[in-house]
Parts: C-alpha cells; sequence; structure tokens
C-alpha cells in the first residue's frame, strides 16, 4: 500500500456537520508556482484549504499524519500537521539543490528527492532531518522523478538528460548504477504494489517501458501516445493510467497483459495523476484549459491574462468525465484520502477555487522591486548602465536568450524578462504563460509572463556563484528543459 500515490490515512476524528463532510475523499496538492499546499472536496472540488509554504510547490506525498513535499525554487522539504493543516517545520536540501519530486518509503522513515536542477539525488531522515545527497555520476543530467520500493531499499529516479532510471540505495544511501529507461526523455515512474514491475513514461518516445526491478532491466516497451508525463497504479496492480500530454489523453495499460485497454480524452494537456483509494476516480491535474475557463483568467499588471488550470475527474469504470473544475496555482502531485479521516478543524468550509477578476497568484516578493508591461523589441543580454547593470531576457518556447549570464556580486541588477512567443512549440494556443524564477534568488525572482508581456525585477545581488533559473510554469512539450544560469562573480 505505502507504494501508491496515495495513502488511507488512519481514522482520527470524524465530524459529520462538517461544511466538507458531504464529500467523500480529500484530495491533496502541491500548487507549483504559487507555493501552497491546496485542499479539495471530492467530488465537489470545492477548496477547503490553502496553506502557503514557499515558492515553487512539488508533491506531495503522505504518511497518514505528515505531508511531505519539496520547493524546487527555495531547496526545502515542507512538512505538513494533517491534523491542523500548519507547518510542522521545514528541512533544508543542499544549496542549488533544485528538487522535482519526492517519494516516501512505505515505512515513512525515508523520503527520496529527485534534484533537477543540480543532478543530485537525497535521502532524507524524517524523524532526525538528517539529509544525504549525491550527484549521479553523469554530467549533465536531470533526475526528475522518483519512486521506491516496496522493501524500502531502493529508489528509482528517471534521468530525462541521460535517458536513464538511477539505481539508488537507501542504507548505505548510494547512488549504485543506471539503467536505459527503454526511450527517450523518461519522467514518471511508478512501482507495482507486488515490487516487481516499475513502470516509466518515455516522453520523447511516446511509450511506457517495463522494468523488471529483479534484474533491473527495461524488458518490454509499448507504444502509448505523445508527450507521456505520469503514471499512477491501482491498488490491486491491475491496471496503470499514463497521462500524455500533447496526445490530450489518459491511457489505460493492463499491467500483466502489458497492453494498452482503454483511452480517455482529455481536453486539457494533462499532467500529473492521482486515484481514489477504492480505485473508482482517477484525478487529472491538467496544464492548461483553453476555452473551457476563459472567465476566470488571473490578470496581470500591465496586460495578459493566465489561465487557470484544472482538476479533472474520471470514473474509472464508465470511463466518463464525472467533474472538472478551475483551479489556482500550477498542481504538481496529487493524492487522495477519505475525507473522514481528517481531524476536525483541519480543513474549511468549501468554496469555490478561484473567482473571477482575480489577480495572480503567486508568493509575495522579498527585497525586491517589481514592475510589468509590454513586452518590446531588445536585444537580449547584459548591458551596462549608470545604475547597475541591465540584463534582458527573452523566453520563447522552449529556451531563454541568452542562457548563461554574467554579472557582478554587489551590484543591484535590472532584469527584464520578455514573453516574445508568437506561438508554443507544437502547441498553438493563448495559453502558452512562462515563469521565471532563479534558484538561490527565489523570493525576488519567481514570475509569470503570458504572450507580449515583460516583468522588470530590480534586486540586489546579495550572494555569488552559479545559480540555475529555469520556467516555473508548464508551457510545452519542452518545458523541463527551459532552464540557463546566472553566474554572479
Amino acid at each position: 500500500m505505502g507504494m501508491r500515490r496515495f495513502v488511507l490515512v488512519g481514522i482520527l476524528l470524524f465530524l459529520p456537520q462538517a461544511a466538507w463532510a458531504k464529500d467523500a475523499w480529500v484530495a491533496y496538492t502541491a500548487g507549483g508556482y504559487n507555493g501552497k499546499v491546496m485542499a479539495f472536496g471530492a467530488p465537489s472540488l470545492q477548496l477547503l484549504k490553502e496553506v502557503p509554504t514557499g515558492i515553487d510547490l512539488h508533491g506531495p506525498v503522505l504518511d497518514g499524519k505528515l505531508l511531505y513535499a519539496v520547493d524546487k525554487a527555495a531547496n526545502k522539504v515542507v512538512v505538513m500537521d494533517m491534523a491542523t493543516s500548519k507547518i510542522a517545520k521545514t528541512i533544508p536540501l543542499p544549496a542549488k539543490f533544485g528538487p522535482n519530486s519526492v517519494a516516501l518509503s512505505s515505512d515513512g522513515k525515508s523520503l527520496c528527492v529527485a534534484g533537477e536542477l543540480s543532478g543530485s539525488i537525497a535521502k532524507v531522515d524524517t524523524a532526525s532531518g538528517k539529509v544525504e545527497s549525491a550527484k549521479v555520476p553523469m554530467k549533465p543530467a536531470a533526475p526528475v522523478y522518483a519512486a521506491i520500493t516496496g522493501d524500502g531499499k531502493t529508489c528509482l529516479v528517471s534521468d530525462y538528460v541521460n535517458s536513464v532510471v538511477w539505481v539508488v540505495t537507501l542504507n548505505p544511501f548510494k547512488v549504485t548504477k543506471s539503467v536505459p529507461s527503454g526511450g527517450d526523455n523518461p519522467h514518471g515512474i511508478a512501482i507495482t504494489p507486488d515490487g516487481k514491475t516499475a513502470l516509466i513514461s518515455n516522453k520523447f518516445s511516446a511509450n511506457m517501458a517495463f522494468m523488471d526491478i529483479a534484474k533491473m532491466a527495461v524488458v518490454k516497451t509499448i507504444n502509448t501516445s505523445a508527450v507521456p508525463i505520469d503514471i499512477v497504479i491501482d491498488s490491486k496492480g491491475q491496471f496503470a493510467y499514463q497521462s500524455a500530454f500533447l496526445g490530450n489523453v489518459v491511457k489505460k495499460v493492463d499491467i500483466a497483459g502489458q497492453k494498452v485497454v482503454g483511452t480517455f480524452d482529455i481536453n486539457s494537456r494533462p499532467g500529473q495523476l492521482g486515484i481514489s483509494p477504492d480505485d473508482a476516480t482517477l484525478f487529472v491535474l491538467n496544464k492548461y484549459s483553453t476555452g473551457l475557463f476563459e472567465a476566470f483568467k488571473a490578470t496581470v499588471d500591465g496586460g495578459g491574462g493566465v489561465n487557470p488550470t484544472s482538476i479533472q475527474m474520471i470514473d474509472l469504470k464508465s470511463g466518463k468525465t464525472v467533474g472538472q473544475k478551475p483551479v489556482p496555482g500550477e498542481p504538481f502531485g496529487i493524492v487522495i484520502v477519505p475525507a473522514s479521516s481528517i481531524k476536525a478543524g483541519a480543513l474549511e468550509a468549501g468554496k469555490d477555487a478561484v473567482a473571477k477578476g482575480r489577480k495572480l497568484d503567486l508568493p509575495a516578493k522579498q527585497k525586491v522591486k517589481l514592475t510589468y508591461g509590454p513586452a518590446k523589441p531588445h536585444k537580449p543580454g547584459v548591458f551596462d548602465a549608470a545604475d547597475g547593470p541591465e540584463v534582458y531576457l527573452n523566453a520563447f518556447s522552449h529556451q531563454f536568450a541568452p542562457n548563461e549570464i554574467f554579472v557582478t556580486e554587489g551590484d543591484t541588477v535590472k532584469l527584464v524578462i520578455q514573453n516574445i512567443d508568437e506561438k508554443g512549440n507544437l502547441i498553438d494556443n493563448a495559453d502558452v504563460v512562462h515563469g521565471f524564477a532563479i534558484n538561490g534568488y527565489a523570493e525576488q525572482t519567481q514570475v509569470l509572463l503570458p504572450r507580449g508581456v515583460a516583468a522588470t525585477l530590480e534586486f540586489e545581488l546579495d550572494k555569488g556563484g552559479e545559480f540555475d533559473f529555469y520556467c516555473s510554469n508548464w508551457c510545452g512539450s519542452v518545458h523541463m528543459e527551459m532552464r540557463g544560469k546566472i553566474i554572479v562573480e
């Protein structure tokens, strides 16, 4: 049971009169660029709680009492007490670690964290908070999704740059080997409840790979659909569900038969997935919502709007969509628990997650002046000015220009980031919104940019070194590769 993307939380205190008790389930998500843990009732999809935690939140995983998520921009693990919906503690990860995902061992004692930006993998002892980390022995590298075997001994981590799965022993903590992933650009990875097989989404090969864990080798691949991202498995290990971002579908796969047995049409570019504890409902986190929730766009000062993402629920018996609503942020990961297992007072009365005329939902800035305006033609690069360097950075699908910036510690920099996209690569619609964050300067730099919008950030370069910057909002098929470096000398 610890292998799944949800847990059956032990009943703490059931309060029938609670406003959210009409819902059978509570779904917890990490809100991506809004830096919040969010709880939704299901099937109502009413927002029950928002807990600000950081800058760019990914996860979550649960042990029944605690929720764990990782902050990609701020390099930390966030631990939330589910009985109170309050942050119990944060665990710092190594500087510049850049975590993308987190896995929890079935005994709740260990976290395995994939450090995408640093090319590292970490083990976190949940009791002590002790962190061990190791770089993988290939450069460059991008560990992106993690899964821990049922015996708690091994963590498997996909690496989209090298198209391998890293095998990591947890006791002692060591990266032991790499296994070819069975395709190009592996992302989501999930382990069957019997612990025998790992399933891998190979994004640019449009397949699902079957990895024999005893042999540590891929033994089968099957074609699925374009740009597969995430995988979840039902509690019996009978079926797997794989999202295909560009294919706009979720594929149902018979695990024993190693074949596709169903297709669910999704109209909103599916990303991460979750499944209810009774295996009856699939939860799909959609990256786009073109034409669906236009009235709920968030406004950006200076022009432009950001369409909401959405949660979609699919009845797995009929294959029909039974609910879909817009939500804030860009939820990255979802876990579902029985509503009866959540302690009274932990959640609030349900409300609509997004409202008309809303502002963009971003964490507050620190020690920075931020202004928005229309993007204007300007040569990208670093330019001298009377009051400090001016950096012009163009964002378009799916890269930054320049992708390497040299500046001087102690200067106050004027950083102008412009979304100059005319159309998204392979995705010709108005939803293509780029994000921007500098890992290590996260509190100053997290912004979102609709097409034709520029954000100007003015802040002091108060620490030196090399820092990764990256797109912090899913902008298309090659979003994860949209990265660069700022070198503060």
